[in-house]
């Protein structure tokens, strides 16, 4: 092995390939003067590593992946929320690929790098674990931090979420308890009923 025209010392030469010294061991060339594949050879044999990443020699998916110079070579790895080898990515769609940990009660909605996690109706969560709030024809009422679950008031309907429901205008209803506006009834011919 070289170094600036120098023959190394055997001490040298196992500093170089434990990677102890100042160069790697692809920086160094046997005496003969070739480098290996990926480096540019000068006049001194001494070998620099080629950097692959920005320029032509790069492969990498432009838009959806990064590319990682190393000694000798370059690798390509997917983005974030993106899917393949690097050379050829897609973006991943968790909640399709059932690839998400939301709850079965939740919704999973996939963003541009990841998803997120939204309770149904009548559930009350953070997306990851739900919970009913109230049976159908009740719904949750937070009163000095204690949940409770009330019966749905006449001229309203109640999913079993936090909020009742009001009748659509014109309709009324005296059932308490409701669980959908099917029990809301058309006003008599000459009386109003603007919502309830």
């Amino acid at each position: 092995w070289r170094l600036y025209g120098r023959a190394l010392s055997a001490a040298e030469v196992g500093h170089v390939r434990a990677g102890t010294n100042l160069y790697w061991a692809d920086v160094l060339v046997p005496s003969a003067g070739v480098c290996s594949q990926d480096c540019a050879h000068d006049l001194w044999t001494v070998c620099a590593d080629i950097v692959e990443c920005g320029t032509a020699a790069e492969t990498c998916d432009a838009a959806l992946a990064t590319c990682a110079d190393g000694a000798g070579s370059f690798t390509c790895a997917c983005n974030r929320g993106n899917a393949g080898d690097g050379v050829t990515c897609a973006p991943l769609d968790e909640c399709a690929g059932d690839l998400h940990n939301c709850d079965a009660d939740a919704a999973c909605t996939d963003t541009e790098a990841s998803f997120t996690c939204a309770c149904r109706a009548g559930f009350l969560c953070d997306g990851l674990a739900c919970a009913a709030l109230c049976p159908p024809g009740a719904f949750l009422v937070l009163r000095l931090a204690v949940e409770s679950c009330i019966l749905c008031p006449p001229g309203h309907h109640c999913d079993g979420g936090t909020t009742p429901h009001r009748c659509p205008a014109g309709t009324y209803s005296t059932t308490e308890g409701a669980t959908s506006d099917a029990v809301c009834l058309s006003c008599p011919t000459g009386k109003i009923s603007r919502a309830g």
